[in-house]
């Protein structure tokens, strides 16, 4: 037989619900998805804002580097 530790599922009876699965309606199953979609949005939002301050310090960069090759550019030009 097989156990699932975290999942508290044995391979014995797939078809019975464990404890926490009692008999869930389909307003249930339905807020939970709603709540499920609502943390993944809220986590997207945290990575749409971590990857716009990394592009912003993306953008500093080039412009900086585009400064440090025109300079050597006139440099070496003249």
């Amino acid at each position: 037989m097989y156990v699932d530790e975290d999942e508290g599922r044995s391979n014995e009876s797939p078809s019975l619900p464990t404890k926490g699965e009692a008999k869930k309606t389909p307003e249930d199953q339905s807020l939970m998805k709603e709540q499920d979609l609502r943390a993944e949005m809220g986590g997207m939002k945290t990575e749409m804002g971590l990857l716009r301050e990394e592009m912003g310090e993306l953008k500093g960069l080039v412009r900086k580097l585009l400064v440090v090759l025109e300079s050597a550019g006139n440099k070496g030009g003249s």
